[in-house]
């Protein structure tokens, strides 16, 4: 009988031991994952152009009073290969009623977007989110961040940019490593591989006349930084996460 309560204590811990190892090796099943938009301006935040300044900013800034936040109750999609997040219709009129209502940046800002409208450039959301910032979080935890920047451009901005398109009535955001002159869509794929840019309408005549676009543009795409924010950005946690959750195309 002794024997037999010794076996089955050491059976018992034998499986306690190996529950708990299951428990601890299994990857987390869900985290939380948002996309903050900031009142606060490029200009107003100092965020400057590099990469390790403006993470540094970003992620101490003031995410209390933003003018939208991204859960995924608010994306109707994200495709994962090209990195753009299609909002909900309810969303998209959510965010447009609360930029309408954070009122008008500073007088240049505001001259430049009068000219980018009257150019027909862009559309209503993307020139009231220009520079604006945007934080990701994950787990409540900064993950990166970046501003809202229109793909013509001339910001050397060496940090996550989003652009910004409007499909079928729905805003569409397209996540950028870096910003790249001209392209809406990071030319990298979901295997590493080069794909064929995305330009904007604006610039498309202008790019087919210049020569060294290709290589020039290339470079920006696959730069140190540029590599490292989309390593960051393609997270395989945020990518089961929104797998999980049905909204991975």
């Amino acid at each position: 009988m002794k024997h037999q309560l010794i076996s089955l204590f050491l059976l018992i811990s034998i499986l306690s031991s190996c529950s708990s190892i299951s428990t601890t090796q299994q990857p987390k099943s869900e985290i939380e994952f948002k996309i903050i938009i900031l009142k606060d301006n490029w200009f107003d935040l100092k965020i400057g152009y590099e990469a390790e300044k403006a993470q540094s900013v970003l992620s101490s800034a003031d995410i209390s009073n933003p003018v939208f936040v991204i859960t995924k109750n608010q994306i109707e999609k994200y495709d994962w290969d090209l990195q753009t997040i299609t909002l909900t219709s309810t969303a998209t009129k959510e965010l447009g009623e609360a930029l309408s209502n954070i009122g008008a940046d500073s007088n240049e800002i505001e001259k430049l977007n009068n000219l980018k409208e009257s150019l027909g450039w862009g559309n209503p959301i993307e020139r009231a989110l220009y520079i604006h910032p945007f934080i990701v979080q994950v787990d409540n935890q900064f993950k990166y961040g970046g501003i809202f920047l229109d793909a013509p451009s001339q910001m050397a901005i060496d940090f996550p940019v989003a652009r910004i398109t409007i499909l079928d009535g729905q805003i569409v955001i397209a996540l950028l490593p870096t910003h790249i002159p001209f392209v809406m869509i990071d030319p990298i794929d979901g295997n590493g591989n080069l794909r064929q840019p995305v330009i904007t309408d604006e610039a498309k005549s202008d790019v087919q006349q210049l020569d060294f676009f290709s290589d020039w543009s290339t470079g920006i795409a696959t730069s140190a930084t540029a590599n490292k924010f989309r390593a960051i950005i393609r997270d395989e946690n945020i990518k089961a996460f929104l797998k999980m959750e049905s909204l991975l195309k």
